[in-house]
């Protein structure tokens, strides 16, 4: 697993080594990580001296880890990546409607010891089944030419996938069984709607990276990432605040498991294109969900942690540190990234990470106008003075190594060791309009929130997703000029 397993989870004492500053390695921290890994295969094949192949599972979150590591690595044969979600493809393999094709299946790399290693990856939610067919020469190395494309790569689960491979008169009638009982407790949830969406709502992790691409909760603003930002805010408004004094919500992309709508072809088209969820009927024909509902079952798989909410005041120079933080992996694709309400930025992704921002302000949710600046030029405007913050129990609570040195929250989130944070969270606790979740709870938090305020077609949420060239909340300098942005600052400041 990966070292950065201590800030992306909570597991508890659990030892973890090497330790990793970041969630993006140097050169030496993917050595001395290579270096564990050798020991063991070393020791695997010193007790068991008649084998000759060894496979390693990795969950490295990037793909360019596992990379690093076969590069390193003797004696390892096929690595099979995880967590990056990175979506490899052989020459004939068919993607999904709407997925991109962001690599080759499998990647050969030449290894330390003079050999080849074959890296696999495939799409995560059970999109894709990966299959890899290898021969091996005598020693035990694999054949690089005797992989097959048309018996390996990634085979898409879809009706077509299972059509493609002719492969219907095959269901297994016990597993059926079972997915129909599934099928029933998804129509349980899909019919416990809370609110309508007008458009796609993006959680897709990453993208092609272009400044029209809106792809990616882990690497800029996303309309999905505003929602949820902004239910949290004003939740904790109404849950702790007096009104409006909490003034920003913060949290991280990883938060955001799963986009809420579909792709699809249109009858008489020929390309996927990205729309709100469909209508579903029961047996009888009942609208069980309505065109772009968002039920239960949509919050719970896209918030799948189901993190508690905490408030507590930051000054504004650690406030600043927080949004740094959030962009500090860029362009490496990173769970850390961040998602906000309350709070507009521009950032400069070439300047060194922690000293990214170039201007910052505070935003009604209302009305839009700056409410105060916390950022104007590089400089941090009233440093000592305390915003109200409403952010997630994992990126807050405080995180310690092995020898006691606090190391920050979850994600590595600069929150402060003595950061005085109220939770939210009532346990077993489940009133209001919403009662599947606990209150305090982020499900909790964008049912209500979808309730109150997208609940009918005429109020549906209609905000489309941009790319980062058209993004207002975390404006990347590399796609847009913030100049809105600046302008509104100054004017502020000297009105």
């Amino acid at each position: 697993t990966t070292p950065t397993l201590g800030s992306i989870s909570s597991p508890g004492d659990v030892g973890i080594t090497p330790g990793w500053a970041g969630t993006d390695p140097t050169e030496a921290e993917l050595d001395a990580l290579a270096a564990e890994i050798q020991a063991e295969v070393d020791a695997l094949l010193a007790a068991n001296p008649t084998m000759d192949k060894v496979i390693m599972l990795g969950h490295m979150q990037q793909i360019g880890i596992e990379f690093g590591l076969a590069e390193r690595l003797t004696d390892v044969d096929v690595i099979v990546a995880g967590g990056s979600n990175i979506r490899l493809f052989d020459d004939n393999d068919r993607a999904r409607d709407g997925d991109s094709d962001q690599g080759q299946y499998p990647a050969f790399i030449d290894n330390a010891g003079g050999t080849t290693t074959a890296v696999v990856n495939t799409d995560g939610s059970y999109k894709y089944v990966g299959r890899l067919v290898i021969e091996f020469d005598a020693n035990g190395n694999i054949i690089p030419e005797s992989y097959d494309a048309d018996v390996s790569g990634a085979y898409a689960t879809d009706d077509q996938g299972v059509a493609d491979l002719n492969a219907g008169a095959l269901i297994d009638p016990e597993i059926q069984a079972i997915a129909d009982a599934i099928q029933d407790q998804i129509l349980a949830t899909e019919g416990n709607v809370f609110g309508i969406s007008e458009v796609f709502l993006n959680g897709n992790r990453s993208g092609s990276g272009t400044g029209e691409d809106p792809d990616g909760v882990r690497t800029q603003e996303t309309n999905l990432g505003n929602l949820t930002a902004d239910a949290n805010l004003d939740y904790a408004n109404e849950m702790f605040g007096d009104g409006d004094d909490i003034w920003v919500s913060v949290k991280n992309g990883g938060g955001i498991r799963a986009s809420i709508g579909q792709t699809v072809v249109p009858a008489g088209g020929t390309e996927p294109v990205r729309v709100v969820n469909e209508q579903i009927l029961d047996s009888d024909g009942t609208v069980v969900k309505p065109t772009g509902g968002i039920s239960q079952n949509d919050i719970q798989t896209t918030l799948a942690f189901n993190n508690d909410l905490v408030v507590g005041q930051l000054t504004a120079t650690e406030l600043v540190a927080v949004l740094e933080h959030g962009v500090a992996a860029l362009p490496g694709v990173a769970g850390q990234f961040i998602q906000v309400a309350g709070v507009e930025f521009s950032f400069d992704p070439d300047a060194p990470s922690g000293a990214r921002i170039d201007d910052a302000a505070f935003v009604d949710p209302d009305t839009g106008e700056i409410r105060a600046v916390l950022v104007d030029d590089g400089v941090i405007v009233n440093p000592d003075q305390e915003y109200g913050v409403v952010t997630l129990g994992f990126l807050a609570a405080p995180r310690f190594d092995d020898d006691g040195s606090f190391i920050g929250g979850g994600d590595g989130y600069p929150f402060p060791e003595d950061f005085d944070f109220a939770p939210l969270e009532q346990e077993g606790v489940q009133t209001g309009d919403a009662t599947f979740a606990d209150d305090g709870t982020e499900q909790d938090a964008l049912a209500e929130y979808l309730l109150d305020n997208h609940n009918t077609a005429a109020t549906a949420f209609s905000e489309v997703d941009t790319g980062p060239e058209d993004d207002m909340r975390i404006q990347n300098l590399a796609f847009h000029d913030g100049a809105a942005l600046d302008s509104a600052v100054d004017d502020f400041i000297f009105a």
